[in-house]
């Protein structure tokens, strides 16, 4: 039985399950990603816009931004992308891969500790109400448009208290349970569309 390709456009808590997640669903998918951090949902648009030809040819889309549209700059007030242009973004991210008839999953983006975030970052912030208002966002586009979601926020968080190795990262075992779960949530999305 031929192997489906599964391809990763997502931030670094991507990068970094990625490699457990590879090896767990070799037996079923080809895993590849985008090179590098797929960054903020501008970022992500440009991207599909431009790979589409690519992307076309696939079978399973894993996608996933947030993490950086939620920044604060220092000095600034706002976030790096506000919330009603980080859905406009998915808006048009979704529109773009519907004309590809590529399977997409889309993975909530996971919580963050305050306190953590500014004990480690230096040049920006991240609030973790943030997180909560921009996943409610998606998760409304994601249910207009039937995309199915994995909920690595919920999963995440419920994982403990000693989760973090620095501002936004999950130490090394949590990227492992991480990886268990999607791979989990994936075999099942695509085999029973749920």
């Amino acid at each position: 039985m031929k192997k489906k390709s599964l391809f990763v456009i997502g931030d670094s808590i991507s990068m970094h399950y990625g490699p457990y997640l590879k090896k767990m669903i070799k037996d079923k998918f080809v895993y590849s990603r985008v090179r590098g951090n797929g960054e903020d949902s501008r970022n992500v648009l440009k991207i599909v816009a431009r790979d589409r030809n690519r992307l076309s040819k696939l079978d399973v889309l894993l996608l996933n931004c947030g993490l950086h549209d939620i920044k604060i700059n220092h000095g600034k007030t706002g976030n790096q992308v506000p919330v009603v242009t980080y859905a406009e973004n998915l808006k048009k991210i979704i529109s773009l891969l519907k004309k590809m008839k590529l399977a997409t999953i889309w993975l909530r983006i996971t919580h963050i500790d305050d306190k953590q975030h500014k004990k480690f970052s230096k040049y920006f912030d991240r609030c973790h109400k943030d997180v909560v208002k921009y996943n409610l966002v998606a998760d409304k586009i994601m249910k207009q448009n039937k995309i199915q979601s994995i909920d690595l926020y919920s999963f995440t968080k419920k994982l403990g208290n000693d989760l973090f190795c620095d501002h936004v990262h999950f130490k090394d075992q949590i990227r492992k349970l991480q990886a268990a779960y999607i791979a989990g949530r994936i075999k099942n999305v695509i085999s029973t569309g749920k």
